[in-house]
């Protein structure tokens, strides 16, 4: 499971369409295929939420890597992208993006609650989880990439990890939970 949690919320508006966007902590702790995360800890999740109507590929997937066309092949799922901005020498300056598009159901439903978190005075918390069980070993049969692909020294030949299963989960005051 790769996790994203807390950090700072804002909204981004194109023709009247919102886009939640954040920054914050993430942690990465793989189920299968463990291997030398070191590289992964301490980055900050650079990470966005949208509903999947009204999509420009240059917006969500502007190197080409086939999430919109992922994304138009299931338009009732969930779809997310992980891109890796990690450097092995820049410490300083290192992060995660994550890209999370949801049908617009599915957005409507969370967004009153994003916005209760950036503009409510009341602490609420949440939690993204998004399922990804590891990167696969070299030469294995998987649309994931492995570790050396996602973690390429030249950004253009990175390879992201794309996925759909996502939970996002809202911690009220009252530590109330709701999960959607």
């Amino acid at each position: 499971m790769w996790y994203i949690h807390e950090g700072q919320v804002q909204f981004l508006f194109k023709d009247g369409t919102p886009t939640v966007t954040g920054t914050g902590p993430q942690t990465f702790r793989p189920r299968a295929n463990v291997f030398d995360a070191e590289h992964i800890k301490g980055a900050e999740a650079l990470w966005s939420i949208r509903p999947n109507d009204n999509l420009e590929e240059t917006e969500i997937d502007p190197i080409g890597y086939g999430f919109l066309k992922r994304i138009s092949a299931a338009p009732d799922k969930n779809h997310f992208m992980i891109s890796s901005f990690l450097d092995e020498e820049d410490n300083e300056n290192k992060s995660v993006g994550f890209t999370i598009v949801l049908p617009p159901a599915v957005f409507e439903a969370q967004f009153p609650i994003w916005q209760k978190i950036v503009f409510d005075s009341r602490k609420i918390k949440f939690q993204i989880a998004l399922d990804v069980i590891g990167f696969p070993v070299p030469h294995a049969e998987s649309d994931a990439p492995t570790i050396d692909e996602w973690l390429a020294p030249n950004i253009m030949d990175r390879k992201p990890y794309f996925g759909s299963d996502i939970t996002v989960t809202f911690f009220g005051p009252e530590n109330h939970t709701d999960s959607v």
